[in-house]
């Protein structure tokens, strides 16, 4: 299953230049989503690198994956930075997801404030 799933990412990847990808660690498992306008954002807006919030929508199937949506707050409100569907709540994604695919950007950082 998680090979279709990597075949087809990087189908969706070429054809739309989009940057998404599928990560495990562990037993949780994650596809992070990249599209063009948030790579353009994490260039141009300098906020990309100072504060990005959390957006999340729960329970989108019987699996009880987890929307996350990153935002960077700008005068014109908040631009979309980066998105990862997950099936956990841990940490370990995240980290594991900034890690892999932000290492291009200025938010290759990650800091949870509790």
């Amino acid at each position: 299953m998680f090979s279709t799933l990597e075949n087809m990412l990087t189908e969706y990847n070429e054809s739309m230049g989009c940057k998404t990808k599928f990560g495990q660690i562990v037993d949780n498992y994650y596809v992070s989503m990249r599209t063009p306008l948030m790579t353009r954002a994490h260039k141009l807006l300098r906020q990309t690198g100072e504060l990005v919030m959390v957006d999340v929508a729960g329970g989108l199937d019987k699996q009880r994956h987890r929307l996350y949506l990153f935002l960077s707050p700008t005068a014109a409100g908040g631009v979309p930075v980066g998105a990862v569907i997950t099936n956990s709540e841990q940490e370990l994604v995240f980290e594991a997801d900034t890690r892999n695919n932000y290492s291009d950007t200025r938010n290759n950082r990650l800091v949870f404030l509790r």
